[in-house]
């Protein structure tokens, strides 16, 4: 993979993605579409029903979404009767943990004026120079797996609300549950892909145009904590475990987390939509849930906007997401790497002959060092390879499908995405960095490893050889 460099070239057409332009006005005859929920057949349960919603005779008949149907039958395992628990208010006390951020409203600007005129788009110029409305219908509350469930029996467009936002922190098998039981039948399949890729540890981004619009990234990665315990993942999704040890610091306890960034914006039209943003914090990895409500701040950013300053447009808002998250990922990479060369210098004194010490060329009878090579290119292979994964998804994206961010008519907006993207592929400049280095220390310690195990394979011949010669000579 060494000479493996993405140039970021486009390899389709132009006219391949573009953004429909009718998503630009309201799609009022597709409204209906968000209040037809997804029901399940009396011969079906609902985890049934959502994979199998829309399926082909082409899909694996066994094997299809194997994954996710296991995340969400551990619901029934945990609770019994699933439904029970979620349509009970409150919430029973064991499933009553507030994993939802939800953010409702709805924007009239351009829609109708004082008159009485109806203007089927909005001037997003305006709203990228100054200061977008706040809009009405306006409502932010923190739910359990029980209050979702109750909340989406009904359309958002029921309660007065056109673009809604769920920030999901940890999701738990009936959170996931309660929401494909609650979703509008359309986005039964955007939402089987965007939770299989979730609780797989996929990497992916990229843009569907079907029916509406589907924007979706997944950005999986790996982190450095210093904790007195383990963290474990209470649902087992995620891995974790023992870092390298710190020689300088022998009593401290340090511990390498997987974790994913996941999200999706569904929509018919760009008044219309929903964001779904799943965030893994059992480890420590940012605010809670309380404090992003308790700041009235947008969740999904990491609070990086005031939840009164919202985006309106879909294709904006998940630019703005991916950027930030982005550069989180990033400074996650750079964390574990460098900690990483700390770690591994000591393999490297001998080349300076620090101290007058040289590192032995010979392994001792337990294979120690051999052992001990055979676990850092593992753990380096490991970061490695997830590196590459998330470089070769944007780079694929970035060939393609970017293009639905392009925007001629609105040039105030076009400045604010394109700040957006060279951000983006600031941070991939560094992941491509981090990237090299953990090849480059793959390469030395498969050669340390190499060296090491011929020598040991050929020190007994040596010594018989040397051990006959003697023989001759005293003989």
């Amino acid at each position: 993979m060494e000479g493996y460099h993405g140039s970021g070239r486009r390899h389709f057409k132009d006219d391949v993605f573009v953004w429909d332009k009718k998503f630009a006005v309201r799609q009022e005859n597709a409204y209906i579409a968000e209040r037809r929920l997804l029901k399940a057949e009396d011969n079906e349960t609902i985890i049934t029903a959502f994979i199998n919603q829309f399926g082909s005779w082409l899909d694996p008949p066994q094997y299809s979404y194997r994954a996710l149907r296991d995340f969400l039958e551990k619901a029934i395992d945990e609770s019994g009767n699933p439904e029970n628990i979620l349509n009970t208010d409150p919430t029973p006390a064991p499933h009553s943990r507030i994993l939802v951020l939800l953010d409702d409203r709805r924007d009239e600007t351009g829609w109708q004026d004082a008159g009485g005129a109806r203007h089927r788009a909005r001037d997003w110029n305006s709203y990228a120079e100054g200061y977008p409305p706040q809009g009405e219908s306006i409502e932010c509350s923190m739910l359990n797996a029980g209050d979702l469930y109750r909340k989406q029996l009904r359309s958002k467009l029921d309660h007065g609300a056109e673009r809604r936002i769920l920030y999901i922190c940890d999701m738990s098998p009936i959170c996931g549950l309660a929401l494909i039981s609650t979703i509008p039948q359309y986005q039964a399949t955007i939402l089987r892909d965007f939770i299989q890729r979730y609780v797989s540890y996929r990497v992916f981004i990229g843009v569907s145009l079907s029916f509406g619009f589907t924007l979706e990234f997944h950005l999986p990665y790996y982190a450095l904590r210093q904790h007195a315990i383990l963290r474990k993942d209470p649902r087992g999704l995620r891995r974790c475990g023992k870092f390298i040890t710190d020689r300088k610091r022998l009593e401290a306890l340090e511990f390498l987390y997987e974790a994913q960034i996941s999200v999706a914006i569904v929509g018919v039209d760009e008044w219309v939509w929903t964001a779904y943003c799943c965030t893994e914090t059992y480890f420590g990895s940012e605010e809670t849930i309380q404090y992003y409500h308790e700041q009235e701040v947008d969740a999904p950013s990491g609070g990086a906007r005031p939840r009164h300053f919202p985006v309106w447009n879909p294709r904006e808002y998940f630019l703005f997401i991916l950027s930030l998250r982005f550069r989180q990922v990033t400074r996650e990479w750079r964390n574990v790497s460098e900690a990483l060369e700390d770690r591994l210098q000591h393999h490297e004194e001998s080349v300076f002959n620090e101290g007058g010490e040289t590192t032995s060329l010979t392994d001792n009878p337990s294979f120690g060092l051999t052992k001990e090579y055979t676990r850092t290119i593992d753990l380096l292979r490991l970061l490695h390879n997830a590196l590459v994964k998330t470089i070769e998804s944007w780079e694929y994206f970035q060939g393609g499908e970017v293009q639905y961010f392009e925007v001629t008519e609105h040039e105030a907006l076009r400045k604010l995405w394109d700040s957006h993207l060279a951000g983006i592929n600031k941070n991939m400049t560094e992941l491509r960095s981090l990237r090299r280095m953990l090849y480059q220390r793959i390469e030395m310690f498969d050669n340390k490893r190499s060296g090491v195990s011929f020598l040991m394979l050929f020190l007994p011949v040596r010594l018989l050889i040397i051990t006959a010669c003697k023989c001759l000579a005293d003989g």
